[in-house]
């Protein structure tokens, strides 16, 4: 419960900072993962140093692949990592996935929104079409123009709360 605890503080930290700056601080992923993993080493009738760092390990390599594709940000990755030492494997892969999920329904419902919707949705398609049947990866590219960004947190900080609700309710 404990752990449960500082993470709720970490994402709420994250999700502040993130929101208004967008940038996940060093600071705060840094000593979230020390934190993590010191508190499950001592903790006394705690699941011990493997279970933070599987944690830590698997929230990394979770977000790890959206970050090279530049998806999301290199603090979204260490903000998950750091996440995973205090929540552990199980359930820092079910905040990545909800995570995943909610970040595609709020990209769709941008995408509705933003004017010319009618456009992109057709470049989308034909971008997919073009992956899918002549297997060409440069339809994966984008120029910045095209990119709509919005923070990571605002699908990260509802699939966490998913989780806790799931676990607690």
């Amino acid at each position: 419960m404990v752990s449960w605890f500082f993470a709720g503080m970490i994402v709420s930290a994250a999700c502040w900072t993130d929101m208004r700056t967008s940038k996940i601080p060093n600071v705060l992923t840094v000593f979230g993962l020390l934190g993590g993993i010191i508190y499950h080493s001592i903790a006394p009738g705690g699941n011990g140093l493997a279970f933070a760092g599987l944690g830590a390990g698997a929230g990394f390599i979770a977000l790890l692949g959206l970050y090279l594709f530049k998806a999301l940000g290199a603090g979204d990755v260490k903000l998950f990592a750091a996440l995973g030492a205090w929540i552990g494997t199980e359930w820092i892969l079910y905040c990545s996935i909800y995570s995943m999920i909610y970040s595609a329904f709020i990209a769709f419902i941008l995408l509705l929104v933003r004017k010319s919707r009618l456009s992109k949705l057709m470049d989308l398609f034909l971008r997919l079409q073009q992956l899918l049947f002549y297997r060409d990866r440069t339809a994966l590219t984008f120029s910045t123009v095209e990119l709509t960004t919005y923070p990571f947190m605002y699908a990260a900080a509802p699939a966490f709360v998913t989780v806790v609700v799931s676990i607690f309710f």
